[in-house]
């Protein structure tokens, strides 16, 4: 998923251990880009083994 560190970021500052876990319009709309990416295609879709496969990975 392109700019996945980006887009999870507010929900990453819910998870530090000195901050306290607020729900906030921000981290709500963070979860609903990340849930709308991850349940849309291309993400979801079966492979086609007559094709190459690609990886694209990010150290973030």
């Amino acid at each position: 998923m392109e700019s996945y560190a980006i887009i999870a970021a507010p929900l990453y500052e819910l998870l530090k251990n000195d901050a306290p876990f607020i729900w906030t319009e921000n981290s709500q709309a963070a979860f609903d880009r990340l849930k709308n990416c991850l349940t849309s295609a291309p993400t979801l879709c079966a492979p086609n083994f007559a094709d190459s496969f690609q990886i694209i990975t990010d150290a973030s």
